[in-house]
C-alpha cells in the first residue's frame, strides 16, 4: 500500500518538474541501506535471524508482525 502511495507522489512530482523525482529518488536510495541495516541490526538483537524481516511481505499483516518483533526487548 505504502509503495502505491510513494508512486503516486513520484508521478505527482513528475508533472511538476522531473528534477523533483531525480531528487526524491536519490533521497530514497540514501536511506535506503541504512533504514535495513539498522532494522536488520535490530531483529539480531531480539536473537531472531534476520530472515524475520521477510514478514513484512505478507499483505495487511506482516508489517505489523515486524514492529512487534522490533519492539521487543533485546536478548543477551
Amino acid at each position: 500500500m505504502t509503495n502505491i502511495f510513494i508512486a503516486l507522489a513520484l508521478l505527482g512530482l513528475y508533472t511538476i518538474n522531473e528534477r523533483l523525482v531525480v531528487i526524491g529518488v536519490a533521497y530514497m536510495a540514501a536511506f535506503l541501506v541504512p533504514y535495513c541495516s539498522a532494522m536488520i541490526r535490530r531483529v539480531r538483537d531480539t536473537g531472531r535471524s534476520f530472515w524475520w524481516l521477510t514478514l513484512a511481505l505478507v499483505p495487511y499483516i506482516g508489517r505489523y508482525i515486524v514492529w512487534f518483533i522490533l519492539f521487543l526487548p533485546s536478548k543477551d
